[in-house]
């Protein structure tokens, strides 16, 4: 027989370490009840991090040196710090002759800035401004007022201008001026050597404050690092919730990385510092993309989720717009390449036949600047969709003017601009480490599916955004003006809603 007794005291040790985890089980899940519970996230949500992102020493020290050390021995120090220029503003490139620019005594080298409460003047923004503050390589500013609309000259991509307000702030001091001269003048041409130089500062004892999280934030974003941009933009509005910096960086960056609700809250808080259609497109974007069915919203970006689709090339149903394109139209179609350069005029719009749905443009191209003497426009060279049922479907008909669906223009000298047919999308970037130059080949993907678009440069991507469900007419063009363009392995494709593998019956 059994002794009931001295199995309970074997037992004892068991049976009470059991009871205490039950008891923990318990707790655990009261305090989860009790504590607010996240809400599930979706791929338009974000959600600001605890700490800020890292910087990184993204070069070498030989290759820091080697880059620091020209851009240094240019720097005139006699006169550092004598800067009378915006803080935020835009610097004249190029004036095209008779036109309002020129009329209203716009010079090369001098910087357009907002009058005083007004909207942030940026290049993707300038033709809806009627009056501005012009500032003089003298120092002198003035107002200019112009009609809206296109105003006759080009700028250079940069609008915040960090090394102004660095040396306006007297932070300096000798342990850290020259990598703090570099990480404010560079942010955009160079965002890699001015990442090193700012790590570099900050190791040798620059105070942590907005300035800080706004460089980080610029080069951030120049370098597509889009949620590092948005992130360090997020704790500079902590600390300042007033920078308008921040808030068009943070913007910028959330709708690059198809973060919308971020991007419309900045709209919300910021209702003077872009245009008041774009909440109301912003809003309109977000509500499509919760209409798409359950499974494709949280979907990757098109390049992956649509890379196991099958391709039908829309080639052979294009045609084109007038007779001065037909030849090189019909080249594309034949070899898949084509020479574009100034003399021969410039654009080459073609047609697809049926409407289509999902679509992406691929192509490699090398592009090189004329000689500025050579042409009395702007030199450009660009690629994208437009739909021909759009708004602006007539500016490709009549003048070749890029803008639509999706399209990437690249200015000379460093400029890239991003058109999506959404003022809220549409933005300018500098090309920290983009040569145009007939020995470098780059390679541009742009596609359009399941509600998304993207745009792909030498494997880079520069935008994840939303697009129409619906089919359009679209018309994809390639063009130059004051640039020798060489463009090959060009694929015009439509991208069904069929895997590669599977099986199709006709």
């Amino acid at each position: 027989m059994c002794d009931r007794g001295s199995i309970f005291r074997r037992d004892f040790p068991t049976r009470v370490l059991h009871l205490l985890g039950c008891c923990a089980a318990l707790y655990i899940s009261l305090r989860a009840e009790d504590a607010p519970q996240e809400p599930p996230r979706s791929l338009l949500d974000w959600w600001p991090p605890d700490e800020r992102p890292p910087l990184r020493e993204v070069l070498h020290a030989e290759d820091y040196s080697r880059k620091a050390q020209p851009f240094l021995a240019g720097v005139d120090w006699a006169i550092l710090g004598m800067d009378s220029g915006p803080i935020l503003g835009m610097q004249v490139y190029s004036v095209t002759p008779m036109k309002q620019a020129d009329l209203a005594g716009v010079k090369e080298g001098e910087y357009l800035a907002s009058l005083p409460g007004g909207p942030i003047a940026r290049p993707e923004t300038l033709e809806n401004f009627s009056r501005m503050l012009v500032h003089s390589v003298d120092g002198q500013t003035r107002e200019v007022q112009w009609q809206p609309g296109r105003k006759g000259l080009e700028v250079y991509a940069r609008w915040w201008w960090p090394e102004v307000q660095y040396l306006r702030e007297q932070k300096r001091d000798p342990a850290w001026e020259k990598e703090m001269i570099i990480a404010t003048a560079l942010a955009w041409e160079d965002p890699d050597l001015a990442e090193t130089a700012l790590a570099r500062a900050v190791a040798k004892g620059f105070p942590r404050g907005v300035l800080l999280d706004l460089l980080a934030a610029a080069q951030a974003l120049n370098q597509a690092r889009f949620s590092e941009a948005m992130s360090h933009a997020w704790f500079a509005l902590q600390s300042d919730p007033d920078s308008l910096t921040a808030a068009i960086i943070l913007h910028d960056a959330a709708v690059a990385d198809f973060k919308l609700k971020a991007a419309a809250e900045m709209v919300r808080k910021f209702p003077g510092l872009f245009p008041r259609s774009d909440m109301a497109e912003l809003g309109r974007l977000i509500a499509d993309h919760r209409g798409l069915p359950a499974g494709r919203r949280d979907e990757p970006p098109p390049s992956v989720s649509a890379a196991r689709r099958r391709r039908r090339s829309l080639l052979p149903e294009m045609f084109a717009l007038n007779e001065n394109t037909r030849p090189a139209v019909e080249a594309v179609r034949a070899t898949h390449r084509t020479m574009l350069g100034v003399e021969a005029g410039s654009f080459i719009p073609l047609v697809v036949g049926p409407a289509v749905k999902n679509a992406e443009i691929e192509l490699r191209f090398k592009v090189a600047a004329t000689d500025r003497e050579k042409t009395k426009f702007a030199r450009v060279f660009g690629a994208g969709w437009i739909d021909l049922n759009g708004p602006k479907a007539d500016n490709l008909r009549t003048n070749g003017i890029i803008d639509g669906a999706l399209a990437l223009r690249f200015w000379h000298p460093n400029r890239m601009d991003i058109r999506h047919g959404y003022s809220s999308l549409n933005r300018s970037l500098c090309i920290p480490h983009m040569t145009m130059s007939h020995s470098t080949t780059h390679h541009l993907r742009m596609i359009l599916f399941g509600g998304r678009s993207e745009i792909l440069l030498d494997g880079k991507r520069l935008l994840d955004g939303p697009s129409p469900v619906g089919a359009r007419l679209l018309a994809p063009f390639i063009k130059t003006v004051g640039m020798n363009a060489e463009v090959w392995d060009i694929e015009f494709s439509e991208i069904l809603e069929i895997d590669q593998d599977e099986e199709v019956t006709f």
